[in-house]
Formats: structure tokens, sequence, C-alpha cells
């Protein structure tokens, strides 16, 4: 699938469609009885349908260690999600937003897949992806779920830590997940930071950047209370 091919405008406009979509349904009665089943059901599709394809993978022989195993953050933030999909826990809704509208956004963006429509790479690659980004947005902007206080010093923790274990990973393997050894052959953002390691050190800042500006719309919702921690409180009360 070639970047700004027809089928990848499709995957990114398919995408946003669904986030925008799903978020204003939810917005209209954040309290309907069928959202929580709703949740939980495409946590099961999201999780399942991208353990589904990666055993396909492994069974077929495509899967190599160098190269395939899910070692790169938008592919670890998949169950993540699926997590703050069926539980809505705080921790799990924190990375799979500033995960999901980094990394999982920058998968669909710049697509690297030999693979076309309708090949089930091309299927794997948009359900896990794409799904992601539509669990955080809806999530955030559709049911109201906010970041706490420090989730970007939380989150940037969090990432540097899967950093260092995803590093370890790649000298054991002499793998290169998550770029951390040497820059991606195509151009990118990171051939602006110079060569290894200092690309590394141009990358966290990015990442830190995003974060914070990711946050920012949450600042007075923190203040009022989100809709979500009103209704947590809710079944708190009933449950006394």
């Amino acid at each position: 699938m070639g970047q700004g091919s027809a089928e990848h405008l499709f995957m990114v406009l398919a995408t946003a469609a669904a986030a925008v979509g799903l978020s204003l349904l939810l917005r209209r009665d954040r309290a309907a009885a069928w959202i929580l089943p709703a949740r939980r059901a495409g946590a099961v599709a999201l999780v399942g349908s991208y353990v589904v394809f990666w055993l396909v993978d492994l069974v077929s022989g495509r899967i190599t260690a160098r190269g395939d195993l899910p070692l790169d953050l938008s592919d670890i933030v998949v169950p993540v999600a699926g997590i703050a999909l069926w539980s809505g826990h705080r921790l799990a809704f924190e990375l799979t937003y500033f995960w999901g509208l980094t990394a999982s956004v920058q998968a669909l963006l710049t697509p690297s897949l030999g693979a076309g429509f309708p090949d089930y790479r091309w299927w794997w690659f948009a359900l896990a992806h794409g799904g992601v980004v539509v669990a955080a947005v809806s999530l955030a902007w559709g049911l109201g779920f906010t970041p706490a206080r420090g989730a970007v010093w939380r989150v940037t923790a969090i990432s540097l830590g899967v950093a260092v274990v995803v590093g370890i990973a790649d000298v054991v393997l002499d793998a290169n997940y998550m770029f951390l050894r040497r820059p991606p052959s195509e151009a990118s953002l990171l051939d602006l930071f110079g060569p290894w390691p200092l690309y590394l050190v141009g990358a966290a800042a990015i990442a830190i950047a995003l974060f914070w500006l990711l946050d920012q719309p949450f600042r007075g919702r923190r203040r009022q209370g989100s809709p979500a921690d009103d209704r947590r409180a809710a079944v708190a009360d009933t449950r006394m």
C-alpha cells in the first residue's frame, strides 16, 4: 500500500469519519444502556482481530523476530486500548489517548505495509491502528474521559520505560523496533535531528511536546470535573 494511494486515503478518511461519527453519537446520551456492551464488544473485536491476524502470519511463516514482533508502540497500544474500552481504567485510557493520537496516527499517515486492499494484512493494519484512534477519540470526546493531573509526565515515564525494554530486545534480536538503533530507511522527521543517538533526543522532545498539546483541551474539564468522573461517582453511590 503506497503512501497517498487511494486505499491509503480511504483508510485515513474512514478512520476519521468513524472517530467523529461515533463520538457525536455517544455525546447524545452518555448514559445509554447500550454503550458499555458496545465498548466491550469493541475491545474484543480490536484485540481479537489483532491476535488472529498475527497468528495467521505466524502460521504462514511471515513472522520474523527481527521485524514482525509486536514491539513497536503502535502495536503495544492495541491491547492497552482494549483494556481501556473494556474497563475504563484511567491509566489505560491515558496511554490509549496519548499513544493512539501520536504513534497510531503516525502509523496511519505514513504506513509501511507491503500489501494492499483487500489483502488480510491491509485489514490487520487498518483495524489495529484505526481502531486505536477511534477508541482514543470516542473515549475522550464521546464519553468525556479525562487524563488525570500529571498524565503527560506519567505517560512520558512509561514510554521511556517501554523504550528501554524494547531497546534491550533490539540488541538481543539484532532488530530496530521503535527505530531505537537506526532511523527508518525512508525520509522521516527524525532526519532533522541528526544521526544516532541525537535523533532519539529529538524524538523524545517531540513526543513530550505532542503529549503536552494533546493534554491542553482537558485543563478546563479537570477543573470542572469530567462527565466520565461524574458517572463513576454515580456508580459508586449506587454500590454504597
